[in-house]
């Protein structure tokens, strides 16, 4: 199922089949001056129907897993994945700024 965005209808399969990647713009005042940085939102099938959803960054060493990424479960609409990453980024002081899909 695809929903509506900024982007225009957007599904979730090519992400987690890596043929695309969803990166994101997070900032924290106490981290980088405030200054949003840039960090991937990694989409894995593991196998088995077991999936992942890893936010982070390999140079700033650090990463966060989302609820269904704990759960190896997998985001079936763009905008709950979305809303996911928001929340994720909320509970680790991340405020999320923008993403793009490259």
């Amino acid at each position: 199922m695809t929903k509506k965005t900024k982007e225009g209808y957007i599904d979730v399969k090519p992400l987690y089949e890596g043929d695309k990647t969803l990166q994101i713009k997070i900032s924290n005042p106490s981290f980088k001056g405030g200054l949003p940085i840039e960090v991937d939102v990694e989409l894995y099938n593991r196998g088995d129907d077991k999936y992942d959803c890893l936010i982070g960054h390999f140079g700033y060493n650090f990463y966060f897993r989302t609820n269904k990424g704990m759960k190896a479960e997998k985001y079936k609409t763009f905008p709950t994945l979305l809303n996911a990453i928001k929340r994720t980024c909320k509970t680790n002081d991340f405020e999320f700024v923008d993403y793009r899909i490259i």
